[in-house]
């Protein structure tokens, strides 16, 4: 329903006459649709799964105390740490200087983008996964808005190559060089099957830990070596009340060990950043050693 609203908003300020009225329907006609499949789904839910609350699970949380500076400035941080949402900031400001247009969706995307990066899930501020569309739909809108100026001849050399460089540098393999995970989980294993030797990377992890203080680990780390840690040792993406909560500031970690296949991998290492600690090793080239 909101995609097709913004398609319909687009096409209302961007065709002309007839061209104007064929588009604009049918996106309204897809708005309807989405709004009552959303109610439908609401009611559903109510009927037959009444006691959980998925409003105070994934965007309330325990309260608005959490809403703290540290918070706040985490979350952020994740956003402009990450290179594909970087680099789609950097794209909508090049190309709205061209035409204002191109901002258009992301002006719409706004509440969305800003109810998610206040939420208490930690994947949904940090827009992983599916929790990105928001950002799909800013792109959406970047080409709707290219192939509606094309069409009408707007388009400038400079104005091409800022997509096309975009595009580019979005890709996975781009994305991979910058340090973070270009690839989709799910297609690689099916393509690929990385083996190791647990127990003893297993023994590497607890060689490397030895005489430290202050250890905090990754879950994949801990749940490799669960014998080895305490549970207020390992990041924790879920609960509200962990002394290692994701998207917090960890001034008592003094060395950590970070599994780069970790699904938050990224937002751990922007907690090492923010402890003054930096990467000083690899262990099998899978854990990452900041001190």
């Amino acid at each position: 329903a909101y995609f097709a609203l913004n398609v319909s908003v687009l096409c209302w300020l961007g065709l002309d006459g007839a061209d104007r009225g064929k588009t604009l329907v049918p996106g309204l006609v897809l708005t309807a649709a989405g709004i009552a499949a959303s109610l439908s789904a609401f009611a559903i839910k109510l009927t037959f799964f009444p006691h959980v609350s998925l409003i105070t699970f994934d965007l309330l949380g325990s309260g608005w105390d959490r809403l703290t500076f540290s918070f706040l400035r985490d979350r952020i941080l994740g956003v402009l740490t990450n290179w594909q949402y970087a680099v789609t900031l950097v794209t909508l400001c090049v190309l709205g200087a061209f035409s204002w247009t191109y901002l258009l969706f992301f002006a719409l995307a706004l509440p969305l983008l800003g109810i998610q990066l206040l939420a208490a899930n930690k994947e949904m501020g940090a827009f992983t996964l599916y929790y990105a569309i928001p950002w799909l739909l800013v792109w959406i809108g970047i080409f709707l808005v290219a192939s509606l100026r094309a069409r009408k001849g707007q388009m400038i050399s400079w104005e091409i190559g800022a997509l096309a460089a975009a595009v580019v540098l979005t890709t996975g393999p781009v994305v991979e060089a910058a340090g973070q995970n270009g690839h989709v989980f799910v297609l690689r294993q099916a393509l690929y099957k990385d083996t190791t030797n647990i127990p003893a990377l297993a023994q590497s992890v607890a060689n490397a830990i030895t005489d430290k203080k202050n250890v905090c680990v990754s879950q994949s780390v801990a749940g490799l070596a669960p014998n080895l840690f305490q549970s207020n040792q390992a990041f924790d993406n879920k609960s509200q009340n962990s002394d290692l909560r994701i998207g917090a500031h960890y001034p008592d970690c003094r060395f950590i060990l970070n599994f780069r296949d970790d699904l938050f991998h990224g937002p751990v290492k922007i907690s090492a950043w923010l402890a003054n600690l930096r990467l000083v090793g690899l262990i099998d080239d899978r854990i990452e050693i900041y001190e």
